[in-house]
């Protein structure tokens, strides 16, 4: 990012014990500035942030229980903006990227592997 010595993204669950999986959870972005962390953006998301990762400059896929999704962090607003999902998997626990190229690991459907 830009202004600052970077950025930081949480991804996090709303645990509730009535509920088998986690229906709501939140993407945090943090600015880190001269040591210390400030909140930029909180994206409420429908479901548990299981992994995070950065597809290219300003792109962030994000495991959200079996969805991927990709956001588009919009700097001038700030805020993180639903650019695509991919369904159909079971848990997305991992996430990886290189290039255009993601790779998707599923808790029960081995992995998958997406171009953008």
């Amino acid at each position: 990012g830009g202004g600052g010595g970077g950025y930081i993204v949480v991804g996090t669950a709303h645990i509730l014990p009535d509920e088998p999986e986690p229906t709501s959870g939140r993407i945090l972005v943090f600015e880190l500035q001269e040591g210390s962390l400030e909140l930029r953006h909180e994206a409420a998301v429908r479901g548990a942030v299981y992994s995070l990762a950065e597809l290219s400059s300003g792109l962030l896929l994000a495991g959200v229980n079996n969805k991927l999704q990709l956001f588009e962090w919009e700097a001038g607003a700030p805020r993180l903006a639903l650019r695509a999902e991919h369904c159909g998997h079971i848990l997305v626990l991992y996430v990886q990227a290189r290039a255009d190229f993601i790779l998707v690991g599923d808790l029960m459907k081995s992995i998958t592997l997406l171009q953008w």
